[in-house]
């Protein structure tokens, strides 16, 4: 029973030895989601917002899905205002403002920097998810633009002023870009992914 005993407990430290080296133990830091700005009043509201959405999945009542949608504009709006008032806050009460200001747009952007990625494009009916065969698609399209421009044989119809003339060489071309409609908010959003050059 003994020798038992000692066998099981020598297998078990030489087993807990090998896991340990092949598997240690890693520290990581848990990345806060810090929103000062965010007061009680606001993530009182967020929390409603939540058991309201709970009720809306059941619920088939359309007056209450206006009044969450309602609620859900009033919130968005009342969370910006409370951002805008803690930064112009930091604002006022810093020694170095334009350098603050600074941080602050960096530490945006830099939020929303890797949300505004293209994985996959239509070309010729066909979903290409392949980065390398996008980028060159783009890059052949718009130098066959210019390509065809430049060497387009004149006829009759040529005129001498060139804006007539480009405009003229946009609407005759072969191939065709499709343009979804956009919003403000996604300009926005693609114009602070930009990287700032100095």
């Amino acid at each position: 029973m003994i020798i038992l005993m000692r066998s099981s407990a020598l297998f078990l430290d030489i087993y807990l030895k090998i896991f340990q080296t092949s598997f240690p133990l890693k520290k990581k830091t848990a990345l806060l989601n810090f929103k000062p700005w965010l007061t009680q009043g606001v993530k009182n509201s967020c929390t409603n917002k939540k058991k309201m959405y709970e009720k809306l999945k059941n619920c088939k009542d359309s007056s209450f899905k206006l009044y969450y949608n309602k609620y859900c504009k009033i919130l968005k709006s009342t969370i910006e205002t409370s951002k805008m008032m803690y930064y112009d806050k930091l604002i006022s009460k810093s020694t170095n403002k334009t350098k603050l200001t600074w941080n602050i747009i960096k530490e945006i952007i830099n939020k929303m920097n890797s949300q505004n990625k293209i994985t996959s494009i239509k070309i010729n009916n066909k979903l290409i998810n392949d980065p390398d065969v996008i980028t060159n698609s783009f890059n052949s399209y718009f130098t066959s633009v210019a390509h065809k421009f430049i060497h387009k044989p004149m006829d009759n119809n040529f005129n001498q002023d060139p804006i007539y003339n480009l405009s003229s060489q946009f609407l005759n071309l072969n191939t065709v870009l499709h343009f979804n409609p956009t919003s403000t908010n996604e300009v926005n959003k693609i114009i602070q992914s930009l990287k700032i050059k100095n």
